[in-house]
């Protein structure tokens, strides 16, 4: 489903069927929960993969590659900027890959504190080993190769970036979990679908309903 089809069936429902010029609820407010809602389904459907087939990956379904330029800043650090930034998660796990196009390599993706902790203890990063560091919508690399003109990055993609003719990343049938979280976010009513609830406990969070 694209992303603006999506926004203009949930505004029309929480706008009782019909969203005119004087509606208070509009599409572009509704957009804003689309990120809250997206992480959450994908975070039901990661806890149930988990739990009935032990994989411990992101759903392929949700993660979106892209190819960006890599360019210089005024003080010669090599960088990309993302046309679409990742959604935020913990330990940067938007970022599902970041590497050459061929996928030859993988690159470490690191915060700044932690390529700091590595450079004391270790005295000199290995120049064999590309580790890249997210700052706002950047990328910024150490050790990558002077022909290295393009990287390829993998991500979770922030809806709010996506154009409302784009495809939403969602596995078949989500859609209207996606859609019953937004409009709940309106409504005041509990911003947890029922299907998420099994033998009476949240299984995102393990606590009893």
């Amino acid at each position: 489903m694209k992303k603006g089809e999506l926004l203009s069936l949930v505004t029309q429902k929480i706008n009782g069927g019909m969203t005119t010029s004087d509606s208070i609820i509009t599409p572009e407010r509704v957009e804003v929960y689309m990120p809250a809602a997206v992480g959450y389904v994908m975070l039901v459907q990661y806890r149930n993969q988990i739990r009935f087939d032990d994989t411990r990956d992101l759903p392929e379904d949700f993660i979106l590659p892209y190819i960006l330029p890599v360019a210089k800043d005024e003080l010669g650090h090599k960088y990309s900027t993302f046309t679409v930034r990742p959604l935020s998660f913990p330990q940067n796990r938007g970022i599902r890959f970041v590497g050459p196009e061929d996928y030859s390599d993988k690159y470490i993706v690191q915060s700044e504190g932690a390529i700091h902790a590595f450079k004391f203890y270790n005295q000199t990063l290995d120049a064999g080993i590309v580790r890249v560091r997210p700052e706002g919508n950047r990328l910024y690399f150490q050790n990558l190769p002077d022909s290295a003109e393009k990287v390829k990055v993998k991500i979770v993609p922030n809806p709010i970036d996506l154009n409302e003719d784009d495809e939403l990343p969602l596995p078949a049938g989500y859609e209207v979990d996606v859609m019953d979280i937004m409009e709940k976010f309106f409504t005041g009513e509990k911003a947890v679908p029922k299907d998420f609830i099994a033998d009476q406990k949240d299984i995102v969070s393990g606590n009893k309903v």
